[in-house]
């Protein structure tokens, strides 16, 4: 890089916030999914000048480095997958005591380079029925790529727990497609501002959901940010969604393991 700054008569770099680079995120992901370059003609300079061919050489050294420090013996698909296959089936169930299914291993995984998004939400009637929904979605298309309705009575009916219950569907739905990175929009503002850490969470109920949505978003995704939205700005399929779990008291989950 420094060898390529050379060849300009001016040169400065400024960090910019990750929404304004949203293009170029974009092309890298593409590029990733469909395994594809354009536009590099700079590549015949790279390896006619012999700055870069330097330059070259000592990163191969270093990956080198990397190489001797890899276990070969364990296969790649078992490194990537060791770590989300905790979060998957009933046994997990039972480790964080939440009433909410599991969601089992997808048929169809998505590329863990991409960035998708997430929707979800909740409401309750009262304190005895209440209904959550999460929607995911590809990035760039807009796609629908799954979706999901969870009913919910006793005493798990309450405005609070449905939202995180929501959030913590789509997460786990995410985990078991093998999504990385996730861009989480809602009009639940109390969960949104208690994920993005502006609010603290004082209710007990509630902090089981916290800190379990926390613990999926900390230990098994590699980016996530939360968007609070209004709830007339593409968010009118998840709110059909948990009313009509209400209306009707049924869950549809896809994928996931009902008792």
């Amino acid at each position: 890089i420094k060898a390529l700054v050379k060849t300009f008569d001016y040169f400065s770099i400024n960090y910019i916030p990750r929404a304004e680079n949203f293009r170029a995120d974009q092309l890298a992901n593409v590029a990733m999914d469909e395994k594809m370059s354009m536009g590099l003609e700079v590549l015949e300079y790279m390896e006619s000048n012999d700055s870069f061919a330097q330059s070259r050489t000592s990163q191969q050294q270093y990956s080198r480095q990397e190489d001797i420090a890899f276990d070969a013996s364990v296969p790649p698909t078992q490194l990537q997958s060791s770590k989300v296959a905790s979060t998957f089936g009933s046994g997990n169930l039972s480790d964080n005591g939440l009433p909410i299914p599991e969601a089992d291993v997808s048929d169809r995984q998505l590329s863990p380079h991409r960035t998708y998004v997430l929707r979800f939400g909740g409401s309750a009637k009262g304190s005895s029925v209440a209904g959550c929904a999460a929607i995911l979605l590809d990035d760039i298309s807009g796609e629908e790529i799954w979706s999901g309705m969870h009913y919910m009575s006793d005493k798990e009916g309450s405005q609070f727990i449905a939202g995180y219950s929501g959030l913590v569907i789509g997460l786990r739905k995410a985990l078991s497609m093998g999504a990385k990175r996730l861009i989480v929009e809602s009009s639940t503002e109390f969960v949104i501002n208690q994920m993005a850490g502006k609010w603290k969470v004082k209710s007990e109920v509630i902090k089981p959901f916290y800190l379990h949505a926390k613990d999926l978003c900390d230990n098994y995704f590699e980016e996530i940010d939360f968007e609070l939205i209004p709830a007339d700005e593409g968010l009118g399929d998840v709110k059909a969604l948990f009313n009509e779990a209400m209306k009707f008291q049924k869950s549809r989950l896809p994928g996931f393991l009902l008792s």
